[in-house]
Protein backbone atom coordinates (compact mmCIF):
# COMPACT_ATOMS: atom_id res chain seq x y z
CA UNK A 1 0.00 0.00 0.00
CA UNK A 2 3.06 2.62 0.89
CA UNK A 3 4.08 1.90 -2.77
CA UNK A 4 0.63 2.43 -4.49
CA UNK A 5 0.42 5.52 -2.58
CA UNK A 6 3.86 6.73 -3.69
CA UNK A 7 2.67 6.25 -7.46
CA UNK A 8 -0.29 7.94 -6.70
CA UNK A 9 1.76 10.85 -5.71
CA UNK A 10 3.88 10.65 -8.64
CA UNK A 11 0.06 10.22 -10.37
CA UNK A 12 -0.44 13.66 -9.02
CA UNK A 13 2.55 15.83 -11.23
CA UNK A 14 1.11 14.66 -13.91
CA UNK A 15 -0.59 16.83 -16.49
CA UNK A 16 -4.44 17.07 -15.85
CA UNK A 17 -6.68 16.08 -18.37
CA UNK A 18 -9.11 18.08 -19.62
CA UNK A 19 -12.14 18.77 -18.59
CA UNK A 20 -15.32 17.67 -20.18
CA UNK A 21 -17.93 20.29 -21.91
CA UNK A 22 -20.81 21.04 -19.67
CA UNK A 23 -22.62 19.77 -22.98
CA UNK A 24 -21.26 16.39 -22.55
CA UNK A 25 -21.65 15.54 -18.75
CA UNK A 26 -23.69 13.10 -17.14
CA UNK A 27 -25.97 12.50 -14.28
CA UNK A 28 -24.40 10.34 -11.31
CA UNK A 29 -26.60 8.24 -9.41
CA UNK A 30 -27.77 9.35 -5.68
CA UNK A 31 -30.04 9.08 -3.49
CA UNK A 32 -33.14 12.15 -3.95
CA UNK A 33 -32.27 14.56 -1.38
CA UNK A 34 -35.17 13.54 1.25
CA UNK A 35 -33.79 9.81 1.26
CA UNK A 36 -30.05 11.23 1.63
CA UNK A 37 -30.77 12.91 4.68
CA UNK A 38 -32.40 9.91 6.59
CA UNK A 39 -29.23 8.63 5.77
CA UNK A 40 -26.91 10.87 6.86
CA UNK A 41 -29.16 10.93 10.53
CA UNK A 42 -29.06 7.10 10.79
CA UNK A 43 -25.19 7.33 9.76
CA UNK A 44 -24.57 9.97 12.92
CA UNK A 45 -26.78 8.10 15.60
CA UNK A 46 -24.92 4.93 14.38
CA UNK A 47 -21.41 6.94 14.76
CA UNK A 48 -20.38 5.92 10.95
CA UNK A 49 -18.78 9.85 11.34
CA UNK A 50 -16.54 8.65 14.08
CA UNK A 51 -13.70 7.77 11.96
CA UNK A 52 -13.48 3.80 13.12
CA UNK A 53 -14.46 2.28 10.10
CA UNK A 54 -15.22 -1.21 11.08
CA UNK A 55 -18.75 0.17 12.60
CA UNK A 56 -19.93 0.27 8.52
CA UNK A 57 -19.06 -3.61 8.35
CA UNK A 58 -21.05 -4.93 10.67
CA UNK A 59 -24.20 -2.40 10.00
CA UNK A 60 -24.28 -3.42 6.41
CA UNK A 61 -24.16 -6.73 7.63
CA UNK A 62 -27.62 -5.67 9.87
CA UNK A 63 -29.39 -4.46 7.29
CA UNK A 64 -29.56 -7.63 5.28
CA UNK A 65 -32.89 -9.69 4.31
CA UNK A 66 -33.69 -12.13 6.74
CA UNK A 67 -33.56 -15.23 4.07
CA UNK A 68 -36.38 -17.25 5.48
CA UNK A 69 -38.82 -14.29 4.74
CA UNK A 70 -39.44 -13.16 1.32
CA UNK A 71 -38.54 -10.17 0.01
CA UNK A 72 -41.52 -8.92 -1.66
CA UNK A 73 -40.80 -6.44 -4.82
CA UNK A 74 -43.95 -4.32 -5.90
CA UNK A 75 -43.67 -1.33 -8.73
CA UNK A 76 -45.23 1.90 -9.07
CA UNK A 77 -45.95 2.18 -12.48
CA UNK A 78 -44.74 0.66 -15.68
CA UNK A 79 -46.40 -1.88 -17.87
CA UNK A 80 -46.42 -5.27 -17.95
CA UNK A 81 -43.42 -6.27 -20.46
CA UNK A 82 -41.51 -3.53 -18.14
CA UNK A 83 -42.08 -4.84 -15.05
CA UNK A 84 -41.28 -8.61 -16.58
CA UNK A 85 -38.59 -7.63 -17.93
CA UNK A 86 -37.09 -5.94 -14.32
CA UNK A 87 -37.52 -9.13 -12.88
CA UNK A 88 -36.10 -11.25 -15.02
CA UNK A 89 -33.05 -9.59 -15.34
CA UNK A 90 -33.27 -8.97 -10.90
CA UNK A 91 -33.53 -12.55 -10.24
CA UNK A 92 -30.06 -13.65 -11.34
CA UNK A 93 -28.75 -12.24 -8.17
CA UNK A 94 -30.49 -15.30 -7.14
CA UNK A 95 -29.15 -17.90 -9.55
CA UNK A 96 -25.14 -16.98 -8.27
CA UNK A 97 -26.29 -19.22 -4.69
CA UNK A 98 -26.65 -18.19 -1.27
CA UNK A 99 -30.59 -17.61 -0.41
CA UNK A 100 -32.17 -13.95 -1.57
CA UNK A 101 -35.75 -14.60 -1.60
CA UNK A 102 -36.83 -11.76 -3.64
CA UNK A 103 -40.51 -12.34 -4.71
CA UNK A 104 -42.25 -10.80 -7.26
CA UNK A 105 -45.09 -12.49 -7.01
CA UNK A 106 -47.37 -15.48 -7.88
CA UNK A 107 -48.73 -13.53 -10.93
CA UNK A 108 -47.32 -13.70 -14.49
CA UNK A 109 -46.90 -9.97 -14.04
CA UNK A 110 -45.19 -8.87 -10.78
CA UNK A 111 -47.91 -6.40 -8.75
CA UNK A 112 -48.61 -2.82 -8.28
CA UNK A 113 -47.34 -0.79 -5.16
CA UNK A 114 -50.90 0.43 -4.96
CA UNK A 115 -52.39 -2.82 -4.42
CA UNK A 116 -53.38 -4.74 -0.75
CA UNK A 117 -50.23 -6.07 1.01
CA UNK A 118 -46.95 -5.15 2.29
CA UNK A 119 -43.77 -4.79 -0.40
CA UNK A 120 -40.06 -4.55 0.80
CA UNK A 121 -38.51 -3.51 -1.96
CA UNK A 122 -40.48 -0.58 -4.07
CA UNK A 123 -39.56 0.11 -7.95
CA UNK A 124 -40.73 3.25 -9.48
CA UNK A 125 -39.94 5.50 -12.42
CA UNK A 126 -40.63 9.26 -11.43
CA UNK A 127 -37.43 10.53 -9.74
CA UNK A 128 -34.56 11.84 -11.68
CA UNK A 129 -31.73 9.04 -11.79
CA UNK A 130 -31.31 5.15 -11.04
CA UNK A 131 -30.82 4.58 -7.02
CA UNK A 132 -31.84 2.67 -4.38
CA UNK A 133 -31.96 2.48 -0.89
CA UNK A 134 -29.09 -0.26 1.17
CA UNK A 135 -30.79 -3.63 2.22
CA UNK A 136 -33.56 -2.94 4.63
CA UNK A 137 -32.92 0.80 4.47
CA UNK A 138 -35.76 0.39 1.88
CA UNK A 139 -38.12 -0.60 4.92
CA UNK A 140 -36.29 1.27 7.86
CA UNK A 141 -35.80 4.57 6.17
CA UNK A 142 -39.04 4.62 3.36
CA UNK A 143 -42.99 4.31 4.18
CA UNK A 144 -45.56 1.81 1.92
CA UNK A 145 -46.45 4.51 -0.53
CA UNK A 146 -42.94 5.58 -1.13
CA UNK A 147 -40.26 4.69 -3.67
CA UNK A 148 -37.09 2.33 -2.58
CA UNK A 149 -35.62 2.08 -5.99
CA UNK A 150 -36.13 4.20 -8.75
CA UNK A 151 -34.70 3.94 -12.65
CA UNK A 152 -35.44 7.38 -14.29
CA UNK A 153 -37.87 7.17 -17.57
CA UNK A 154 -37.40 3.31 -17.77
CA UNK A 155 -41.32 3.43 -18.20
CA UNK A 156 -41.46 5.61 -21.07
CA UNK A 157 -37.52 5.88 -22.82
CA UNK A 158 -35.37 2.99 -21.51
CA UNK A 159 -32.40 2.56 -22.53
CA UNK A 160 -30.93 -0.26 -24.81
CA UNK A 161 -29.24 -2.96 -23.60
CA UNK A 162 -27.01 -4.20 -22.41
CA UNK A 163 -26.84 -0.97 -20.41
CA UNK A 164 -30.67 -1.69 -19.17
CA UNK A 165 -29.22 -4.89 -17.99
CA UNK A 166 -26.70 -2.79 -15.90
CA UNK A 167 -28.82 -0.62 -14.18
CA UNK A 168 -31.07 -2.88 -12.95
CA UNK A 169 -28.10 -5.37 -11.73
CA UNK A 170 -26.32 -2.67 -10.22
CA UNK A 171 -29.62 -1.35 -8.49
CA UNK A 172 -31.20 -4.67 -7.12
CA UNK A 173 -27.39 -4.82 -5.83
CA UNK A 174 -28.11 -2.33 -3.48
CA UNK A 175 -31.33 -3.41 -2.99
CA UNK A 176 -29.93 -6.17 -1.27
CA UNK A 177 -27.56 -5.02 0.24
CA UNK A 178 -24.68 -3.78 -1.54
CA UNK A 179 -22.52 -0.45 -1.41
CA UNK A 180 -20.80 1.12 -4.10
CA UNK A 181 -17.24 -0.46 -4.91
CA UNK A 182 -15.65 2.68 -5.41
CA UNK A 183 -16.29 3.04 -1.97
CA UNK A 184 -14.88 0.35 -0.70
CA UNK A 185 -11.85 1.02 1.92
CA UNK A 186 -9.68 -1.79 1.09
CA UNK A 187 -9.43 0.32 -2.54
CA UNK A 188 -7.68 3.26 -2.67
CA UNK A 189 -10.06 4.99 -4.83
CA UNK A 190 -10.19 8.17 -2.77
CA UNK A 191 -6.31 8.39 -3.29
CA UNK A 192 -7.07 7.98 -7.30
CA UNK A 193 -9.58 10.92 -7.60
CA UNK A 194 -8.58 13.88 -8.88
CA UNK A 195 -10.73 15.47 -6.23
CA UNK A 196 -10.96 19.14 -7.10
CA UNK A 197 -12.10 17.65 -10.75
CA UNK A 198 -14.74 15.35 -8.79
CA UNK A 199 -16.06 18.50 -7.30
CA UNK A 200 -16.15 20.70 -10.09
CA UNK A 201 -17.78 18.25 -12.34
CA UNK A 202 -20.43 17.64 -9.68
CA UNK A 203 -21.03 20.95 -8.84
CA UNK A 204 -22.33 21.66 -12.30
CA UNK A 205 -25.38 20.37 -14.73
CA UNK A 206 -26.70 17.76 -14.67
CA UNK A 207 -25.98 17.39 -11.14
CA UNK A 208 -25.30 20.14 -9.31
CA UNK A 209 -24.16 18.64 -5.75
CA UNK A 210 -22.81 20.79 -3.00
CA UNK A 211 -19.58 19.83 -1.02
CA UNK A 212 -21.99 17.29 1.08
CA UNK A 213 -23.46 15.76 -1.22
CA UNK A 214 -20.51 14.64 -3.13
CA UNK A 215 -18.62 13.22 -0.40
CA UNK A 216 -21.62 11.26 0.85
CA UNK A 217 -21.70 9.56 -2.52
CA UNK A 218 -17.66 9.39 -3.49
CA UNK A 219 -16.14 8.91 -0.46
CA UNK A 220 -15.20 5.83 1.20
CA UNK A 221 -18.02 4.61 3.40
CA UNK A 222 -17.61 0.47 3.61
CA UNK A 223 -15.80 -2.24 4.73
CA UNK A 224 -16.28 -5.03 1.71
CA UNK A 225 -18.29 -8.06 1.79
CA UNK A 226 -16.71 -10.82 4.13
CA UNK A 227 -15.54 -12.75 0.47
CA UNK A 228 -14.16 -9.60 -0.89
CA UNK A 229 -10.36 -9.14 0.31
CA UNK A 230 -8.94 -6.60 -2.37
CA UNK A 231 -10.95 -3.76 -5.01
CA UNK A 232 -12.93 -5.59 -8.14
CA UNK A 233 -12.44 -3.80 -11.22
CA UNK A 234 -15.34 -6.30 -12.27
CA UNK A 235 -17.93 -5.28 -9.63
CA UNK A 236 -21.41 -4.79 -11.35
CA UNK A 237 -21.51 -2.67 -8.26
CA UNK A 238 -18.81 -0.47 -9.18
CA UNK A 239 -19.73 2.68 -10.82
CA UNK A 240 -17.95 3.54 -14.53
CA UNK A 241 -17.07 7.75 -13.85
CA UNK A 242 -15.69 9.32 -16.86
CA UNK A 243 -11.82 9.07 -17.09
CA UNK A 244 -11.25 13.19 -15.87
CA UNK A 245 -12.15 11.79 -12.22
CA UNK A 246 -8.83 10.00 -12.03
CA UNK A 247 -5.24 11.75 -11.58
CA UNK A 248 -4.34 9.44 -14.21
CA UNK A 249 -7.22 8.81 -16.34
CA UNK A 250 -7.92 5.25 -17.74
CA UNK A 251 -5.15 3.99 -16.29
CA UNK A 252 -5.92 5.03 -12.84
CA UNK A 253 -6.39 1.73 -10.52
CA UNK A 254 -9.89 2.22 -10.17
CA UNK A 255 -10.91 3.36 -13.46
CA UNK A 256 -12.97 0.76 -15.06
CA UNK A 257 -14.88 0.78 -18.39
CA UNK A 258 -19.27 -0.34 -17.69
CA UNK A 259 -19.18 -3.52 -16.15
CA UNK A 260 -22.75 -5.68 -17.52
CA UNK A 261 -22.41 -9.08 -15.61
CA UNK A 262 -22.23 -10.15 -11.54
CA UNK A 263 -18.70 -10.49 -10.93
CA UNK A 264 -17.21 -13.89 -9.53
CA UNK A 265 -16.53 -11.45 -6.32
CA UNK A 266 -20.13 -9.82 -6.17
CA UNK A 267 -21.28 -13.73 -6.28
CA UNK A 268 -18.48 -15.32 -3.73
CA UNK A 269 -20.06 -12.32 -1.84
CA UNK A 270 -23.58 -13.30 -2.06
CA UNK A 271 -22.99 -16.48 -1.56
CA UNK A 272 -21.44 -15.93 1.96
CA UNK A 273 -23.58 -12.80 3.21
CA UNK A 274 -26.93 -14.90 2.30
CA UNK A 275 -25.56 -18.80 3.12
CA UNK A 276 -28.01 -21.52 2.36
CA UNK A 277 -28.16 -22.32 5.83
CA UNK A 278 -30.65 -20.35 7.78
CA UNK A 279 -29.06 -21.72 10.67
CA UNK A 280 -25.71 -19.93 9.32
CA UNK A 281 -27.68 -16.50 8.33
CA UNK A 282 -28.74 -16.51 11.60
CA UNK A 283 -25.56 -16.67 13.48
CA UNK A 284 -24.13 -13.76 10.64
CA UNK A 285 -26.75 -11.70 11.99
CA UNK A 286 -26.38 -12.15 15.34
CA UNK A 287 -22.56 -11.71 14.99
CA UNK A 288 -22.82 -8.35 12.93
CA UNK A 289 -24.47 -7.10 16.41
CA UNK A 290 -22.42 -8.81 19.15
CA UNK A 291 -19.55 -7.12 16.96
CA UNK A 292 -20.82 -3.80 16.74
CA UNK A 293 -21.82 -3.45 20.49
CA UNK A 294 -18.25 -4.46 20.82
CA UNK A 295 -17.00 -1.62 19.15
CA UNK A 296 -19.95 0.77 20.61
CA UNK A 297 -17.95 -0.47 24.01
CA UNK A 298 -14.00 0.34 22.72
CA UNK A 299 -14.91 4.15 21.74
CA UNK A 300 -15.57 6.62 24.00
CA UNK A 301 -18.97 7.68 24.61
CA UNK A 302 -21.49 9.35 26.11
CA UNK A 303 -24.13 7.04 28.19
CA UNK A 304 -26.69 8.66 25.67
CA UNK A 305 -25.29 8.18 22.60
CA UNK A 306 -24.04 4.76 23.10
CA UNK A 307 -27.84 4.04 24.42
CA UNK A 308 -29.33 5.47 21.04
CA UNK A 309 -26.54 3.51 18.38
CA UNK A 310 -27.09 0.42 20.23
CA UNK A 311 -31.17 0.42 20.23
CA UNK A 312 -31.10 1.88 16.38
CA UNK A 313 -28.48 -1.07 15.38
CA UNK A 314 -31.03 -3.80 17.11
CA UNK A 315 -33.70 -1.57 15.37
CA UNK A 316 -32.05 -1.97 11.66
CA UNK A 317 -32.73 -6.14 11.44
CA UNK A 318 -36.10 -6.13 13.32
CA UNK A 319 -37.85 -2.87 12.35
CA UNK A 320 -40.06 -2.25 9.06
CA UNK A 321 -43.38 -3.75 10.74
CA UNK A 322 -46.60 -2.65 9.41
CA UNK A 323 -47.64 0.79 9.63
CA UNK A 324 -43.69 1.70 11.19
CA UNK A 325 -40.03 3.09 10.06
CA UNK A 326 -37.24 4.47 11.26
CA UNK A 327 -38.37 7.58 9.55
CA UNK A 328 -41.37 8.16 11.49
CA UNK A 329 -41.31 6.29 14.83
CA UNK A 330 -37.13 6.57 16.14
CA UNK A 331 -36.34 9.36 18.32
CA UNK A 332 -34.16 11.39 16.04
CA UNK A 333 -32.05 14.09 17.26
CA UNK A 334 -32.12 16.29 14.24
CA UNK A 335 -29.99 18.64 15.26
CA UNK A 336 -27.49 19.82 13.02
CA UNK A 337 -29.17 18.11 9.96
CA UNK A 338 -31.97 19.24 7.93
CA UNK A 339 -35.27 17.63 8.85
CA UNK A 340 -37.16 17.34 5.03
CA UNK A 341 -38.75 14.30 6.05
CA UNK A 342 -42.24 14.22 6.49
CA UNK A 343 -44.93 12.32 8.54
CA UNK A 344 -44.64 8.64 7.63
CA UNK A 345 -41.45 9.06 5.74
CA UNK A 346 -43.37 10.00 2.41
CA UNK A 347 -42.13 12.92 0.42
CA UNK A 348 -43.81 14.49 -2.82
CA UNK A 349 -41.97 13.53 -6.42
CA UNK A 350 -42.31 17.47 -7.61
CA UNK A 351 -40.81 18.24 -4.81
CA UNK A 352 -37.75 16.64 -6.17
CA UNK A 353 -38.09 17.14 -10.00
Amino acid sequence: MPILRSFLFLFGLLPAVPALAQSDRREMEALPHHLQVKVAAQDEVLLIGSGVRPAEAYLDQLKLWDSTEPVRVCFFGGDAALRIRIRDIAMQWTQVGGQVPLDFGAEPIPPDCTGRGRYQIRVGFEYRGYWSLVGRDSVNLAGQREQSMNFSKFNVAPPPSPEFDRIVLHEFGHAIGFEHEHQNILANCEGDFDWPAVYDYLKGPPNYWDVTRVDFNMRPRQVAAPAASSFDRTSIMLYTFPPEFYVNGEDAECYAPPNYVISDTDAAAMRQLYPADPAQAAALRESALLNYEAFLSDIDLTVAQRSAASLLAAELQGGGGEGWSLASDFPWDWQGVEALVLEGGDLSIQDEM
